[in-house]
């Protein structure tokens, strides 16, 4: 296992499979090589977020602010376009100022201070782990990695959410993203994490709350991770990018009641 301190172009060249490359997996394998083709732009205000609040001097080198106030002139969209050939990331003036004061939010937090105070931040982990008969490259890019005087090993994810509250944060958009399968791989690749947690911040109020798995729910994430690596490690070997359900058997139609009742609408789970 080998952590680095470097900047996010160079881990995004590194060998290794990611976390976003195979989570998908979760649901099939050929979802995951669909998305893995096409990856989603994911939140600017996010990323900017946590380079400024977790790696300031950075920001300069992977982030540029949009002069214009939309990209539909020639020169603005040249302009973007030279941008990302640079390989920085552009994003608006007013996602910048979302981005600081949400930045400006967490670092006047006293508990996200007392974690951030001499832990690494914005570090790469590359490892490798066994899948099926032989091992596979691995690697993630903790947040936050904290050493406390005791020796105790802290892994802090920060997420800029929708959620108000842990129990809305946990009940949606952890489990519609598989944290808890992203949190066990991460502590996986380390080795060593001994707490995970989430620091939460609401993109839309600021508000800051913590969220800590207990070692049950990470072992249930950590089932998550290893079928869906088993499934996409598997696939890339043998080439076949296998569906959620079977190619050839007859499955029977599902409907909710309401629709075979004529209703109008109603619950279709």
């Amino acid at each position: 296992m080998q952590v680095r301190k470097e900047p996010f172009p160079v881990y995004r060249r590194m060998a290794g499979l990611n976390w976003s490359t195979f989570k998908h997996a979760a649901e099939a394998a050929s979802w995951a090589r669909y998305k893995a083709k096409n990856p989603p732009e994911g939140s600017a205000i996010g990323r900017a977020t946590h380079c400024l609040a977790l790696d300031k001097p950075a920001f300069a080198g992977e982030f540029a602010v949009s002069p214009f106030d939309s990209f539909r002139t020639k020169e603005a969209r040249e302009w973007k376009a030279q941008r990302l050939a640079e390989g920085v990331d552009v994003i608006s003036l007013d996602e910048f100022e979302t981005a600081s004061m949400l930045a400006h939010r967490l670092n006047e937090n006293p508990r996200f201070k007392s974690i951030i105070a001499d832990a690494l931040t914005e570090v790469s982990v590359y490892s490798s782990m066994m899948v099926g008969d032989g091992l596979v490259d691995v690697k993630c890019r903790f947040d936050i990695l904290k050493t406390w005087p005791n020796g105790e090993v802290w892994g802090v994810d920060l997420k800029t959410c929708g959620s108000l509250t842990p129990r809305e944060f946990c009940r949606v958009e952890a489990r519609k993203h598989h944290y808890l399968a992203q949190g066990a791989f991460y502590s996986d690749c380390h080795g060593s994490v001994d707490r995970w947690l989430w620091c939460c911040i609401n993109e839309k109020t600021g508000d800051v709350f913590w969220v800590v798995p207990s070692d049950e729910q990470l072992e249930a994430g950590r089932n998550i991770y290893r079928r869906a690596l088993d499934k996409y490690v598997t696939a890339q070997r043998t080439g076949i990018w296998s569906g959620a359900v079977s190619d050839t058997e007859f499955f029977p139609a599902e409907f909710p009641e309401w629709y075979l009742e004529g209703s109008d609408g109603g619950d279709d789970e």
